[in-house]
């Protein structure tokens, strides 16, 4: 299996593209919420064609519901992993930089 190499800049730009994507879908969740809570008599005649429209409707967006829920729950899966994989980086580069200083060191007493 291939490594993937990713820069710590386009990390962060990644992380923070997600994090505003989670932002944005979390924002929709009420909208969808409350057009579907208002699928009833209130708004709709009880004659069967219109019942028969918003029950489909509602139903719909109950499914757009639990689909952009499971959409936040997984983008932010992907940020606390994205998130840890930056703090392994950094805490590998500064093992890698600390290595590297005390060759330097060792070097140059040589």
């Amino acid at each position: 299996m291939g490594q993937t190499e990713i820069t710590p800049e386009v990390l962060t730009h990644r992380i923070g593209q997600l994090e505003t994507l989670v932002d944005e879908v979390s924002k929709l969740l009420p909208d969808v919420k409350a057009i579907r809570d208002r699928q009833d008599t209130n708004t709709w005649s009880a004659v069967p064609s219109p019942t028969g429209y918003s029950g489909r409707l509602r139903g719909l967006l109950t499914t757009t519901e639990t689909s952009l829920n499971t959409s936040v729950e997984t983008m932010t899966t992907m940020h606390e992993e994205l998130a840890a994989y930056a703090r392994d980086m950094k805490n590998l580069d500064e093992g890698v930089a600390a290595r590297l200083q005390a060759i330097k060191t060792a070097l140059d007493a040589a």
